[in-house]
């Protein structure tokens, strides 16, 4: 048989990079006590010999924007726990505390949120009550929805391999996430669903198409080096200095810084990029700042997405609770097609979803 050969998109639609960059040899996402430096970014199209740097010349920041105006209601509130609407939370030993690992919003903003400590998807629906999904194993750390309710399931570090599910959570097969593009199935940083397969992100660059839009597995893979969306560009972002960051757009000649945004607090991790069907840009960061002698304790903490147009203008920010506690979360931004964001904090009574509609 002959060795399967990727096949690199070099056309189509490609979103912004939405990882942040992992800590530890298991790549496992940081909690918020980690002070790992994080950044993400998508590469561009067509493999470089050196990738293209961002240059340093950005243009001069505008003030920031206000904060933008939003309807936030609250999407649920769960208590720590394992009865029904409940969320669970476990103690680390010899690893980080554990809360809801990621969650994924239908178009009906229903909210499936990954109770993996409880081995089970749990459905949050406006005017109902939370249902339950059990899933089979409590080390599923992403989960992302297909067009029939089902689910998909993310296992990088026991199974190694994507679950699918249908709508009660019986899961049907599983497959392999080692292969063309995937050398570890602990580089695996990410799981999208898309109307044409099922892709993983590998070390915040590629994605790898692993099964088609059938879920059976592929023996030639599909590899973009980007992310992919509707308004057809190609971004990244990442850290610059202790408060800023910077968003870069690959152009025809290379790739240009498109907007450099300021904080009043050092960034930590940038939680997200995303674009909506508008093309406007979502970039979500948790800000910290600490004492800088012992105990080293935190004086300030928050989230934020800075919103920007296509041209990289800032459109305003929306300013987010920040999780109190050391669980962490594969995921706790998303944001929907027609811009909405959807946001998971948690603190020492349970989890809380908000919901803010532009």
């Amino acid at each position: 048989m002959r060795k399967p050969i990727a096949r690199f998109i070099a056309g189509g639609a490609v979103v912004a990079a939405m990882f942040v960059a992992t800590a530890g040899a298991d790549h496992h996402p940081p909690s918020r006590l980690n002070k790992a430096a994080l950044s993400v970014a998508i590469p561009q199209l067509r493999r470089p010999a050196t990738p293209a740097p961002v240059r340093p010349a950005a243009p001069t920041p505008a003030a920031p924007a206000p904060a933008l105006p939003a309807k936030s209601e609250q999407v649920f509130h769960a208590r720590w726990g394992s009865a029904p609407g409940e969320l669970g939370r476990r103690a680390g030993n010899e690893s980080s505390p554990e809360g809801p690992a990621s969650f994924a919003v239908d178009a009906h903003g229903r909210a499936f949120v990954l109770d993996q400590v409880n081995g089970r998807v749990q459905v949050f629906e406006s005017g109902r009550a939370p249902r339950s999904l059990p899933v089979p194993s409590d080390t599923y750390q992403d989960v992302a929805l297909t067009h029939d309710d089902g689910l998909v399931l993310l296992d990088r570090l026991s199974k190694e391999s994507v679950a699918f599910a249908d709508a009660r959570g019986k899961v049907s097969h599983e497959v392999a996430l080692v292969g063309q593009g995937i050398a570890e199935a602990g580089d695996v940083t990410g799981l999208f669903q898309r109307a044409d397969g099922t892709w993983v992100e590998v070390k915040h660059a590629n994605l790898v198409k692993i099964a088609d839009a059938d879920g059976a597995p592929l023996e030639e893979r599909t590899i973009a080096q980007g992310r992919f969306g509707a308004d057809g560009s190609v971004l990244r972002a990442s850290k610059s200095g202790t408060s800023s960051a910077f968003v870069a757009q690959k152009t025809e000649r290379g790739v240009a810084p498109l907007a450099k945004i300021d904080f009043p607090l050092p960034v930590w991790q940038l939680l997200e990029l995303e674009t909506d069907a508008k093309g406007r840009v979502f970039l979500g960061a948790s800000l910290l700042d600490e004492r800088a002698q012992a105990p080293f304790d935190v004086l300030d903490a928050r989230e934020v997405v800075v919103v920007l147009d296509a041209r990289g203008s800032e459109l305003g920010r929306l300013d987010l609770p920040a999780s109190t506690g050391a669980e962490e979360g594969f995921r706790r931004i998303r944001v929907g097609a027609d811009g909405t964001v959807y946001h998971l904090a948690w603190d020492e009574r349970g989890a809380t979803m908000r919901r803010l509609s532009l």
